[in-house]
């Protein structure tokens, strides 16, 4: 059933970014609560949300470039 739900997800956003909607998945969340909301029959249970919506115009500014690390910058020597 997770396979099902992954592809289904991979194609619904696949579809939103050629539509030019902005698109995320969120598996983090009450699933009491979202069957409350949209009233889902008994014994179903809501695996996936996928958030859609029009990207804003503008965004936050990008974060700024930091210097490329190197094998070295993480490798400490000890003798």
């Amino acid at each position: 059933m997770h396979v099902d739900v992954g592809t289904a997800a991979a194609t619904l956003l696949l579809a939103a970014h050629a539509l030019g909607l902005g698109a995320g998945p969120v598996t983090s969340f009450s699933r009491a609560a979202v069957g409350v909301v949209l009233r889902l029959p008994a014994g179903w249970v809501p695996e996936m949300i996928v958030c859609l919506g029009h990207p804003a115009a503008v965004g936050p500014a990008p974060m700024r470039a930091r210097p490329r690390l190197t094998w070295q910058d993480l490798t400490t020597w000890v003798p």
